[in-house]
């Protein structure tokens, strides 16, 4: 099994296939926010914007 380097704006990971994003708060906490969520939308929506990576139309779907 491959390992695979997930790509990242800014603080976030961002995971296609489950997606989600993922970031460490302050507390070294594991933060998980789905696609779906009203704050997934609205980072996805910032990504759409700023045209992070040629996947962005991926993040759409």
């Amino acid at each position: 099994m491959a390992i695979t380097k997930l790509p990242t704006f800014e603080k976030y990971t961002v995971d296609l296939k489950l997606r989600q994003f993922r970031f460490i708060n302050k507390k070294q906490k594991l933060k998980i926010i789905h696609f779906d969520t009203k704050r997934g939308k609205k980072i996805l929506k910032k990504i759409s914007i700023n045209r992070f990576t040629n996947e962005s139309k991926l993040l759409k779907e």
